[in-house]
């Protein structure tokens, strides 16, 4: 049996400081840039974490608790009120 704990802890690290990203993204396409990335890493995250579950002998089923990314909207630093 794989342990998959430190894979699934670098994975959610990885998610984390890219949502941290997010908000000091420099401008427009800079963020979408970094929300795509963070999605991607938060698919993965998924993945690693599905994955350890069904070598851990769990069924391989949808967890209710996975949701779409919460990410901060996108607030220039040219005109913060707007």
């Amino acid at each position: 049996m794989t342990d998959y704990t430190k894979l699934v802890n670098a994975a959610r690290e990885h998610y984390t400081n890219l949502s941290t990203d997010i908000n000091n993204a420099k401008d427009r396409v800079e963020h979408i840039r970094l929300t795509a990335l963070a999605q991607e890493a938060r698919n993965l995250l998924n993945e690693i974490e599905d994955l350890a579950a069904a070598s851990a002998g769990g069924p391989e089923t949808f967890n209710e608790s996975q949701e779409v990314l919460d990410l901060p909207d996108f607030k220039s630093p040219y005109n913060p009120d707007a």
